[in-house]
C-alpha cells in the first residue's frame, strides 16, 4: 500500500496596501517552508501582474500555490 503524501503546513497572509482607498489588499496561502525570494514572487503575482490576467490565476500557474 502507498503511503499518503505529508501534508504541507500552510500560512494564511492578509496583504494589504498603505495609504490607499478603497482598500487593496489580497489573501494568500503559502507553504511555511517558502523561501523569502517566493513569498516576494507571489506578492509581486497577486498585486502587479494582475494587468495580464487574474491574480488568483497568475499566481497559482506561477507557484502552484492555492490564493
Amino acid at each position: 500500500m502507498a503511503e499518503l503524501p505529508e501534508i504541507a503546513q500552510i500560512a494564511r497572509l492578509h496583504i494589504s496596501l498603505e495609504d490607499i482607498e478603497p482598500a487593496i489588499w489580497r489573501q494568500v496561502e503559502v507553504p511555511l517552508t517558502s523561501t523569502l525570494k517566493a513569498l516576494h514572487d507571489v506578492i509581486q503575482s497577486v498585486f502587479w501582474r494582475a494587468n495580464t490576467c487574474t491574480s488568483s490565476n497568475w499566481a497559482r500557474s506561477a507557484t502552484g500555490w492555492a490564493v
